[in-house]
């Protein structure tokens, strides 16, 4: 599976408006029409922007005497051990002393779900929600608290509303 980083951004430009309907087969980022080149080309790259300062988006955490910068996109899931809040990556794990409240606040505008009081899980991991459950991509199970169930299917499923496809 690509990362959102090697998706590449697919753009039309023509004369032809009449054509954009069999240009969307292909799933284009973005549609721009000679007729309207300056409005959207500026939008277009407004946009573009936009998602790489996203993808590129980070925090510090602080573990062991050390500031260290992560993408929030490489965060996978947080979980709670004792003292300690660890932050599973795609590549490393990092502690934080910490507690998980106040971890989640920090991460959870974009796109993080609780599904449990000791975790915390990126929406863009999720496979798949089931009764007592949430399964990420790995094989990852993370257990689902009957008490959040309703409010992890709630944000979880207008998260996939909101994300461009």
């Amino acid at each position: 599976m690509k990362s959102s980083a090697e998706i590449p951004f697919i753009v039309y430009v023509t004369s032809h408006d009449e054509l954009v309907f069999d240009a969307l087969k292909s799933f284009p980022y973005s549609f721009i029409r000679k007729s309207k080149i300056e409005s959207d080309l500026y939008e277009c790259i407004n946009r573009i922007n936009n998602s790489f300062e996203e993808l590129h988006k980070t925090i510090v955490l602080h573990t062991e005497r050390k500031d260290i910068p992560i993408v929030i996109g490489d965060i996978i899931y947080l979980e709670k051990i004792k003292n300690y809040v660890v932050y599973h990556t795609k590549n490393q794990e990092y502690k934080v002393r910490s507690d998980m409240n106040t971890e989640f606040k920090n991460i959870a505008e974009y796109g993080f779900i609780r599904p449990h009081i000791g975790y915390a899980v990126n929406n863009k991991y999720v496979e798949y929600i089931s009764t007592d459950c949430v399964l990420l991509q790995n094989d990852i199970n993370i257990p689902l608290n009957k008490k959040y169930r309703d409010d992890v299917k709630k944000k979880y499923f207008k998260w996939l509303g909101d994300i461009n496809v």
